[in-house]
């Protein structure tokens, strides 16, 4: 079992407290499926996991399942990436700087196209980048700024066209386009505990917001209060909105179930786990993530933290075969580095966003020269870390499963 990494972040109270075994039963029991108008079950696809339970371990070549291909992203004096890639699609890549709040724009093959930064304290302008998506349709890219609660709206070149503010009492700290019309947000320091809700793309109104059932909303932090009166937030990374193609995800830590989002707005359970998670003392988080139409990836968190060690937040990758109907923890390996460790396959390190259906790993330069200065990597990743320097751009593994 792998440690996930630990976030650690120290922040102002007052300015920031507004801030394989079988995974499917067919029967499961009607106390797992509450009266939800808005929730459409599907019992026959439905994936139960039960948390607590040790599941067999299988062992995977990510070539006999997946297509790879790999995009070193250019390396010049204007782009120097820091951040991370926010958005892919067939044409373009998006990459959110965090220090200079820049957004890079990369075409499919990697190469540097555009710069934009509109950072200021007009009102067409950002105070930072918390985030990042486009609409290639419309051609308008929505950046989020989590400190002047608003979305800004600009045109592929960086000219400014219109923004919103967050709706009252929120600020939305993930969010993704839906459709033609709408993106997706989820939203904290709201009363109503509903974080998730669809924007209008046009002026940020609220078109809905879903009432996922839950007891009370869970959190994944350990605050700690500092002598000097501030607090020390201890956290992980999380998913709560994930998007692959079409497929839109709900990761809701307090709920016991991971749904997904239909064209019409209704929910259909995607997973229901088990023991509840209001019940386990600490909580178990389950998230979903990279998923194909045979295999459902996910992994489970314990909320849990050792401060002497500062070791904390054990995870464990499991899958889910649609078609044989078992459940197994995993090791995907990749032939062009198979004994690299930190290069195998984790479903909670696909993070970015993607139009098309595929999904998009992020590698460091320095873990790839580590790893060929061993003689570890093969083919076509030797091939391009051949000419690569530790200071040079990550490079991105596009994965496309196969039916």
């Amino acid at each position: 079992m792998k440690e996930k990494s630990i976030i650690v972040y120290v922040l102002i109270i007052l300015l920031f407290l507004s801030d394989c075994g079988n995974g499917s039963q067919k029967k499961t029991s009607e106390a797992n499926f509450p009266d939800t108008k808005e929730i459409q079950w599907s019992r026959d696809d439905l994936i139960l996991v039960d948390v607590t339970k040790k599941y067999p371990l299988k062992k995977f070549r990510l070539q006999d399942i997946a297509d790879v291909e790999y995009i070193p992203l250019e390396t010049n004096k204007s782009f120097l990436c820091d951040g991370y890639p926010m958005y892919v699609d067939g044409e373009k890549i998006i990459y959110c700087m965090k220090k200079e709040a820049t957004i890079l724009l990369f075409d499919r093959q990697g190469k540097a196209v555009k710069k934009i930064n509109r950072q200021g304290q007009s009102g067409e302008e950002y105070s930072m980048a918390s985030g990042a998506t486009f609409d290639k349709a419309r051609g308008e890219l929505y950046i989020n700024d989590m400190q002047k609660k608003k979305i800004f709206v600009y045109d592929q070149e960086g000219q400014y066209k219109r923004s919103f503010f967050h709706s009252k009492g929120r600020q939305y700290v993930n969010m993704s386009n839906f459709d033609a019309e709408h993106l997706i947000c989820y939203a904290t320091f709201h009363s109503t505990g509903n974080p998730y809700i669809i924007i209008s793309k046009q002026d940020g109104h609220v078109v809905k917001d879903f009432k996922l059932p839950y007891e009370k909303r869970l959190d994944l932090k350990f605050i700690e209060q500092l002598e000097n009166g501030m607090s020390l937030f201890i956290s992980t990374g999380s998913f709560p909105i994930v998007k692959k193609g079409k497929d839109i995800l709900l990761n809701e830590i307090s709920s016991d179930s991971v749904y997904k989002i239909n064209p019409d707005f209704s929910l259909t359970p995607l997973m229901v786990k088990k023991p509840s998670v209001q019940q386990l003392d600490p909580p178990i988080f389950v998230f979903a993530g990279v998923r194909s139409d045979r295999y459902q990836f996910f992994h489970t968190v314990k909320k849990e933290y050792d401060k002497a060690t500062q070791i904390g937040y054990p995870d464990v990758q499991l899958m889910y075969d649609k078609q044989t109907q078992e459940m197994c923890a995993y090791d995907v390996y990749n032939e062009d580095c198979p004994n690299t460790k930190s290069l195998f396959f984790r479903a909670n390190e696909c993070e970015i966003i993607s139009e098309d259906d595929m999904d998009i790993f992020f590698l460091r330069p320095s873990i790839l020269l580590e790893a060929n200065s061993k003689g570890e990597l093969k083919g076509q990743l030797k091939e391009i870390v051949a000419t690569l320097k530790e200071d040079d751009n990550p490079i991105l593994m596009l994965i496309k499963f196969k039916e």
